[in-house]
């Protein structure tokens, strides 16, 4: 993991811990603290640019394709979810998938499955509804915690 790559893990990670505090609170997903989150990105991009050459193609891209995919997979599902899934987690993940670029795959894939798992949780206890929605963001950031250590270590899951 390089330097930069390990910045925009905790830039993104403490954005999404003040994120899953206003959501579990308010669930609600505030413009404000994700316009501050994709401008560091686009700091650190610039950073990226004025260190690195090779930067134009490994971090512009994936930045744009990133933030296409995260935003677009959860805009499908916005749609389809009838009001299940708020505007602000679409674009939650579209500001985390400018962090991550492809990677976004990896974040979606644990966050959906984190969040099936205690919704199913709760349903079964009897502490929920199986149509009650609750908050996205906890499950996004610990699905990008997963995806950081899995990067660190080295490991394939």
């Amino acid at each position: 993991m390089t330097v930069f790559m390990t910045l925009r893990y905790l830039a993104l990670i403490c954005g999404l811990v003040r994120l899953t505090c206003w959501d579990c609170a308010r669930r609600l997903i505030p413009n404000r603290i994700l316009a501050r989150l994709l401008a560091v990105r686009l700091l650190l991009a610039m950073a990226e640019l004025i260190c690195m050459s090779e930067a134009w193609t490994e971090t512009l891209g994936p930045l744009v394709l990133g933030g296409i995919l995260g935003g677009g997979v959860f805009l499908v599902v916005y749609i389809l979810s009838r009001g299940g899934m708020g505007a602000g987690d679409v674009k939650l993940m579209a500001v985390a998938g400018a962090y991550l670029g492809t990677g976004i795959w990896d974040v979606i894939i644990r966050s959906l499955f984190l969040a099936a798992a205690w919704g199913l949780i709760l349903a079964v206890g009897k502490k929920a509804g199986w149509k009650q929605g609750i908050p996205f963001a906890p499950f996004v950031l610990a699905g990008t915690i997963w995806k950081a250590a899995v990067e660190m270590g080295g490991g394939a899951w």
